[in-house]
């Protein structure tokens, strides 16, 4: 009833009343995302209008936009140099903003196992990433609305979901308290209220603290207070990181719970292998939907079918999947994933390599652009061998999670040869075991050690990078 209210009464009224149109955008791209006839057509229009954006209203792309007669844009946005984070950070603001200042925009600061980036939004882009919000949820449960929910973000998340505004979260008492304090109609106050609203009332959404990484004894005091939550109020959704998804899975079993409500289950960022995803699905007996995206641009794609192949936004964003010279990788080849964000004209993100690694699975035929992505993790985090064998981080992932105890891992190379292991683990396991399948896996001369650990630390993300490689580099 609720869902009817706001869907055909509440949202198209608010949006008459005020600038936003979230929903209607929301609307147009699911019908888009359907639609495999007229997506080229818009996605033309959308990558044109930004790219001349660009070129015309900042001082860093007009020297690196060069079209020439009877090219496409999609022929001319692959030459284009490709960016990183630096190419941002060292231009911002002046260079990389455009000179005309609406006065609506927003700084955004992504949050990443390889730093922050600053990232100015308008009142369009910032419609789009809620319109997208709507749309990760219609595809993943059926319901654009949401069903009642629980979040839990890492930890550097916290800035961006609620937890350092003023006032109480529930949103009764946040109404009064503003009134009381004489700030019911300040603009910090109605941007709250209106956060609150969309949490609590059109996501039904609890956002909930991180959950510490502690030796499991402590950890269990958190994660038995969440999943008693999750039981007593019915909730359909779990949003978190993998790592914590696997440990409110272990101690469910633990205590042999069932989550007759609970239908969907979705990463929080990170990246989860078969061994990981089989763990936590049979825990919950839910579906397990992997929302692809990232804190510069937004929402990226969703998979539909299944949880590792992500169909992309065609209305969000262009990707590629690239070598290192910056050619468009064949297919099922593993290659880096570089964006351009469709509805930034505050700050153009132009062939953006968001730092993770993919394999092609379906390209368009007439743009030439990838249109469903395998995700094979953070190219950081992958190791290149001497003998020329490329090792993924969803592969490292599988020889540790194939062991049900293990709660966590670190894989640190030290040289080309030589490796330090640390494990986490419930009970004791096959160390012997675990250290011949890293054997093979890495072509190692003998066996390495393997350390056990109480806990391992997050990085100041607040997410968990689990291997890290002797040089960052890449070879396709």
């Amino acid at each position: 009833m609720l869902n009817a209210f706001l869907t055909y009464f509440f949202i198209p009224i608010f949006e008459k009343c005020s600038r936003t149109e979230f929903w209607s955008l929301y609307r147009k791209m699911l019908k888009e995302f359907s639609n495999t006839t007229s997506h080229l057509h818009i996605e033309a229009f959308k990558l044109n209008k930004i790219l001349h954006n660009a070129s015309e209203n900042t001082e860093l792309w007009p020297s690196l936009i060069n079209k020439k007669d009877n090219q496409t844009v999609f022929q001319l946005l692959k030459t284009i140099p490709i960016s990183q984070k630096s190419t941002y950070a060292q231009g911002f603001p002046d260079q990389v903003t455009v000179r005309k200042h609406t006065g609506d925009w927003q700084y955004l600061s992504s949050a990443g196992t390889t730093g922050r980036m600053t990232v100015v939004v308008d009142f369009e882009k910032r419609d789009y990433l809620r319109a997208a919000e709507h749309l990760n949820l219609k595809l993943a449960t059926g319901c654009a609305l949401g069903y009642k929910s629980v979040d839990i973000p890492p930890s550097a998340c916290n800035l961006v979901c609620g937890f350092t505004d003023q006032g109480p979260e529930p949103l009764v008492q946040f109404f009064s308290w503003a009134l009381k304090k004489n700030r019911l109609f300040a603009k910090a106050t109605l941007s709250d209220f209106r956060g609150r609203f969309e949490r609590q009332i059109m996501l039904k959404r609890e956002v909930l603290m991180p959950i510490n990484s502690v030796p499991w004894k402590k950890m269990c005091e958190q994660l038995d207070i969440y999943l008693d939550d999750i039981i007593e109020n019915k909730i359909h959704i779990i949003r978190a990181l993998p790592h914590f998804l696997l440990w409110l899975a272990k101690r469910a079993e633990q205590r042999e719970l069932t989550f007759p409500y609970v239908k969907t289950l979705l990463p929080y960022g990170g990246l989860a292998g078969k061994e990981l995803v089989k763990t936590i699905t049979h825990a919950f007996q839910a579906k397990y939907t992997n929302v692809y995206g990232t804190g510069e641009v937004g929402s990226i794609g969703c998979a539909t079918s299944d949880p590792h192949v992500v169909d992309v936004y065609s209305e969000m964003v262009c990707l590629e999947v690239v070598d290192e010279c910056g050619v468009c990788v064949p297919l099922n080849t593993p290659g880096r994933v570089v964006v351009t964000d469709l509805n930034n004209f505050a700050m153009p993100i132009i062939r953006y390599e968001i730092g993770d690694l993919a394999e092609v699975i379906q390209y368009d035929e007439q743009s030439g652009l990838p249109k469903k992505i395998k995700i094979l993790g953070r190219i950081q985090e992958c190791i290149d061998l001497p003998s020329g064998k490329f090792v993924t981080p969803v592969e490292i992932q599988d020889v540790f999670f194939q062991f049900s105890n293990v709660i966590n891992f670190k894989l640190e190379q030290v040289t080309s040869k030589i490796f330090k292991v640390s494990v986490v683990c419930l009970n004791d396991i096959d160390t012997d075991k675990l250290s011949e399948n890293l054997q093979f896996l890495l072509n190692l001369p003998k066996p390495t050690s393997i350390k056990i650990n109480e806990f391992i630390m997050p990085e100041q993300s607040g997410k968990f990078l689990s291997v890290k490689t002797m040089k960052k580099g890449y070879i396709g």
